[in-house]
């Protein structure tokens, strides 16, 4: 993994830099993340160096992110599996699903539109389970 952060920096034009590397890592262990709750896991590192940081990795390829709802965007990893993301609007829990159940969807998308959708920026609003089944 350190070798394709350090290529996709190099092959981008940008340094490597701790910080760079500190945010990424912790995309990774946060999975799903705001900026804030990113910049939370890193107390050494300054929450503009944490924002500069994610344009970066975002425009070199190593993470992605998404708008859930009204509030700040997600970052991930870049995933080799896409997925949707999965939004529960009373509980505000966050879960994901194969890319493939959109398969229809897509097609449907590009035939009747001409539009090729990029689902890695797509979430679903809805209920969860648990929420479903306390109404």
């Amino acid at each position: 993994m350190s070798d394709v952060f350090e290529a996709r920096l190099r092959d981008g034009g940008y340094r490597r830099t701790e910080q760079r590397r500190e945010v990424w890592e912790a995309v990774g262990r946060l999975r799903h993340a705001t900026p804030d709750r990113i910049a939370s896991e890193l107390p050494g590192v300054d929450t503009s160096t944490v924002y500069r940081a994610l344009e970066v990795l975002v425009e070199v390829g190593l993470i992605t992110h998404t708008h859930i709802g009204h509030g700040p965007p997600i970052y991930h990893a870049v995933d080799e599996t896409p997925h949707l993301h999965l939004v529960c609007q009373r509980c505000g829990a966050q879960s994901s699903a194969d890319v493939s159940l959109a398969t229809g969807l897509l097609e449907a998308l590009l035939n009747e539109h001409g539009f090729a959708a990029d689902l890695d920026y797509m979430s679903l609003p809805g209920l969860c389970a648990k929420c479903r089944g306390s109404r």
